[in-house]
């Protein structure tokens, strides 16, 4: 008679192939219509309105932020359609790590993208509807509650479909090199550092503008991640040592691949909202009131983008080393 468990622990692996092809193309799915929801709300969101004469046209084409959302979301759309062909493409050819690591990197870009839009979007969607009366940008959702309420529903979707990319995101056990940490602990710290003591004070006929860091959520948002960033990659460093001298242990590994990713998106999400508001800053948008600042708030400005520039290393060097674990656990892997 043959043997039941022999049979079953035979079984198992194909159960599990099947089962994490199978969620693979349900998330996928689920991220395509969520994007595609997402991108034809915004780009058919519009809306006019006559205030005493005065005329103000709210369109998502009038904010490279909602442009740039809506892009990102067809284009999130268009890969992940063509990830579920390579997939069942890989599924024929047999399991190949090499195949399942061009996905891997693949979701992670697409994760990145929507983030980057998720977080730009958001940082407009809240100066409409609060304002910033230091830089005198008027609160507009009270008049353009339409147009609100519709890209409140469309960003909805996307971070419905950011939901999806994560769950997507296969994470693997890897050995992580933290050679690169200095480098990435030094620029979030020093980014963190020039955003919280930027600030400047001018007066214009008897009209004072105030720019510091904590009137605007999105610099404040950015300052506390580069800390978060900078604490965590330092007390890693430590971690990676104690790891190093207790021999390899796949947890361990998991564990900081999960924090570098973790650190990946917060960096990701807070660079996208400051830049989005620094977007504003240097050209405004004539089409719903707010000014430009920047040609007054010069010195505020200048340091912002260089606030912004140190995060975007940070950025940068998460991403490799993201990139390198994954690698490095594909070869341990083969």
């Amino acid at each position: 008679m043959a043997n039941p468990e022999g049979k079953f622990s035979q079984n198992q692996p194909l159960k599990t192939q099947k089962l994490f092809i199978g969620a693979q193309i349900f998330f996928r799915i689920v991220a395509i219509a969520a994007s595609l929801v997402s991108s034809g709300l915004l780009i058919t969101n519009k809306q006019a309105i006559d205030i005493g004469g005065l005329v103000l046209d709210a369109r998502y084409s009038y904010s490279p932020e909602f442009k740039f959302l809506a892009y990102a979301n067809i284009f999130v759309a268009v890969f992940s359609l063509l990830s579920i062909l390579f997939l069942f493409l890989v599924v024929r050819q047999g399991s190949n790590p090499t195949h399942y690591f061009i996905l891997f990197l693949l979701d992670l870009a697409l994760m990145s993208v929507v983030i980057g839009g998720c977080a730009a979007a958001t940082a407009i969607g809240f100066l409409g509807k609060y304002g910033n009366s230091h830089t005198g940008w008027m609160q507009i959702c009270d008049n353009f509650g339409k147009f609100c309420n519709r890209a409140t529903t469309s960003v909805t979707f996307s971070y419905l479909s950011l939901v999806q990319k994560i769950e997507k995101l296969q994470f693997e056990l890897s050995e992580m090199e933290w050679d690169k940490k200095g480098y990435m602990i030094e620029s979030a710290l020093a980014s963190s550092w020039l955003m919280m003591t930027n600030k400047q004070v001018i007066d214009i006929g008897g009209f004072v503008l105030d720019a510091k860091y904590s009137y605007s959520p999105e610099f404040k948002f950015l300052a506390y991640a580069s800390i978060v960033v900078g604490v965590f990659s330092f007390l890693s460093i430590f971690f990676l040592v104690l790891v190093g001298r207790q021999g390899s242990n796949p947890a361990h590994y998991f564990t900081l691949f999960l924090l570098d990713l973790a650190l990946l998106s917060l960096v990701i999400g807070g660079s996208a909202a400051a830049t989005a508001i620094g977007l504003l800053g240097k050209h405004g948008n004539t089409h719903i009131g707010w000014m430009q600042i920047c040609d007054q708030l010069g010195k505020f400005c200048d340091r912002a983008k260089t606030c912004l520039t140190l995060s975007y290393l940070t950025m940068i060097c998460l991403l490799v080393l993201t990139i390198t674990s994954a690698n490095k656990s594909r070869q341990i892997q083969v």
